[in-house]
């Protein structure tokens, strides 16, 4: 009921989502029932990770790991996620509030996190890693290595390597020129490739660090921007997260897994209306009138208006669970064991 609500009234109040939900109580009764959940039920996030996970297609997966930021009042909230590309978007499978207001995480905390993700997927089930500018150093390279995982990471600028027995720095290597890629370079106590070119839309200078092939980067590098496309469909494109009046790291945690339900159910839903009853119209922009996920939510908002109950809408969403379950048995049971 409280996901639903969620998607009817794309809100996180708490007033807006018991306005909606699909229940008999009052309205003051239902905010009361979502205040007990956030103060006292004890969530296993390995268990929603698994149910979040069970919605991944079948075969290997593009992982991405990014941090988001936003402010209410003087409290910052600060969240690390790991999702896995779907298209153009993401699914959120591992979701951690980080216990610092602002900054960079550090690298045991993105080790434990991606730890959590090798048990869920396994290794040799990642085709891809992608970060950004603030998930370098030597020992987190140093880890994903030792893990044998492809990576794609965004440098910053002012990254200086080795090429052929010279120093360089990155904004100091186009010089004109479009593109450089170098292959072998000492960086980081190691020897890696690198790529560099400017953005087709801002025009500037991204680094990207592989330890694939330099003329691999820049094509490879373009699926993080999955996990963008993530965060916004929780925030403004989808609910509203941002302007959630909760201070406290763990309901907020709580609140970021019940949208990434709310995200998956409003996808799955989405693209199963496209594939099987009206296909979304494509604009002349070559790109799609609505999204998936923002196609789910309006159907799903539809459906409640015409008195569907949340229960039904959301047996898709389990049958599709169960069906991936079956699929994925075995590595599944020895996560959850």
């Amino acid at each position: 009921m409280y996901v639903t609500g969620m998607i009817q009234s794309r809100s996180v109040h708490n007033k807006d989502i018991a306005s909606v939900m699909d229940s008999t109580s009052k309205v003051d009764s239902d905010i009361r029932r979502i205040e007990r959940f956030y103060a006292d039920f004890e969530m296993n996030y390995s268990l929603f990770a698994l149910i979040l996970a069970l919605c991944l297609p079948k075969g290997k997966v593009n992982v991405c790991m990014d941090r988001t930021e936003w402010q209410f009042g003087d409290k910052w909230h600060n969240i690390l996620a790991i999702t896995v590309q779907l298209g153009s978007t993401s699914i959120p499978i591992w979701v951690e509030v980080l216990d610092k207001s602002r900054g960079t995480s550090n690298c045991e905390e993105r080790k434990e996190a991606l730890k959590m993700v090798f048990k869920l997927l396994g290794r040799k089930r990642i085709r891809a890693f992608f970060a950004d500018r603030e998930f370098i150093g030597q020992e987190w390279i140093a880890y994903l290595l030792h893990n044998q995982i492809h990576f794609f990471i965004r440098l910053r600028n002012n990254q200086y390597f080795e090429y052929r027995g010279k120093n360089c720095q990155i904004c100091k290597v186009l010089k004109g020129k479009k593109q450089a890629l170098f292959d072998d370079v000492g960086i980081y106590e190691t020897r890696l490739s690198l790529g560099i070119f400017k953005s087709e839309t801002d025009q500037k200078i991204v680094a990207i660090l592989t330890n694939t092939t330099a003329k691999r980067s820049r094509k490879m590098y373009k699926k993080r921007w999955s996990i963008e496309v993530f965060f916004q469909s929780i925030k403004k494109r989808g609910f509203n997260l941002e302007q959630t009046h909760m201070k406290d790291p763990e309901r907020i945690r709580k609140l970021m897994i019940l949208a990434s339900l709310a995200f998956v159910l409003s996808l799955a839903i989405g693209i199963y209306v496209h594939c099987k009853i009206k296909k979304i119209p494509i604009k002349k922009h070559g790109y799609k009138a609505v999204s998936f996920a923002r196609k789910g939510i309006d159907t799903i908002r539809e459906r409640l208006k015409l008195n569907q109950s949340s229960k039904r809408i959301c047996n898709y969403l389990f049958d599709l669970i169960a069906e991936r379950w079956q699929l994925y048995q075995h590595q599944l049971l020895i996560f959850v064991g």
